[in-house]
């Protein structure tokens, strides 16, 4: 039949099954055990989205109603956090489960891992939601955490998810496949993420700020770097924000993990119990301060 490669995987070769199995617990585990990650669970589409009928929250819309010629996949990176990208019709990539692909990301490139194929439309806007719904939630803790207790948080809660509902851009495109090489980076990369995370957090205690610094996430690239923090009250970090940047000469992101100090492995619980109603879960931001160019 001839022509294919398009570099290289469906049914990997054995060059780069093995470089993706060597990598594999960067996308599924937490060598320090801050982040709890469970066994996927799939969704269960018709009554997830009854309950939020029920519930009066309308799932946000991409612009248009459909993607001509492209297929929405789900993409793992580090720890479990997932999102949602396409496949466009004329990339001529075959993808599989564990393929490690290359992503278009926030003003650059990043590395993930192939979780689950052909994700419909519908699946991709709930995602969204929960991202957007535990922003909030996460924000919300801050300041609930420190003031009146968890029925008035989960109350606030509710009524943002009913109120709010955000808008939605285009998924991002899968780019190609992750050469061996470039794959074979990764530990190195780890290393470097759990440094700035040391860094990250000497210099919270030197602000005197009280928050927990749970993981730090460099995007492939280099061109942004996310702390993941906990904190059981609003935190004015713009001063840190500032020397990680000055540390570091990239994008600097702080994200919320929801449950506060004392209960901060939620991180990512949201990727992982997908198959659950909204109500239930509790995990990471999407992003919500950062600072850089």
């Amino acid at each position: 039949m001839g022509l294919r490669d398009v570099s290289v995987p469906s049914e990997s070769p054995e060059i780069f099954k093995t470089a993706y199995a060597a990598v594999d617990s960067y996308f599924t585990n937490d060598e320090f055990n801050r982040v709890h990650i469970s066994g996927k669970s799939s969704l269960d589409l018709p009554s997830t989205l009854d309950s939020l009928t029920k519930n009066g929250i309308q799932l946000p819309r991409f612009p248009g109603s459909s993607f001509p010629g492209a297929e929405l996949i789900l993409i793992a990176f580090k720890a479990g956090r997932v999102d949602v990208f396409c496949l466009p019709e004329n990339s001529g990539l075959i993808l599989n489960i564990g393929d490690l692909v290359f992503v278009e990301a926030d003003r650059g490139r990043d590395l993930g891992k192939v979780v689950r194929l052909d994700i419909s439309i519908d699946e991709a806007r709930l995602l969204k939601l929960k991202q957007h719904q535990e922003q909030q939630a996460a924000l919300a803790d801050n300041e609930q955490l420190a003031q009146n207790g968890q029925q008035q948080q989960q109350a606030q809660q509710q009524q943002q998810a009913q109120q709010q509902i955000p808008s939605l851009h285009f998924p991002k495109p899968i780019i190609r496949f992750a050469q061996p090489a470039e794959v074979s980076q990764l530990p190195s990369k780890m290393t470097d993420e759990e440094k700035a995370r040391r860094v990250c957090a000497m210099k919270v205690k030197t602000h005197g700020l009280t928050m927990s610094v749970v993981d730090a996430e460099y995007q492939w690239d280099r061109r942004k770097l996310t702390f993941y923090y906990a904190a059981n009250q609003r935190i004015d970090f713009r001063e840190l924000v500032k020397e990680l940047f000055r540390i570091y000469k990239t994008r600097i992101w702080m994200c919320a993990v929801s449950g506060g100090l004392n209960n901060h492995n939620n991180y990512n619980d949201y990727n992982d119990e997908f198959g659950k109603t909204l109500e239930q879960i509790g995990g990471l931001t999407n992003g919500n301060n950062g600072y850089g160019s």
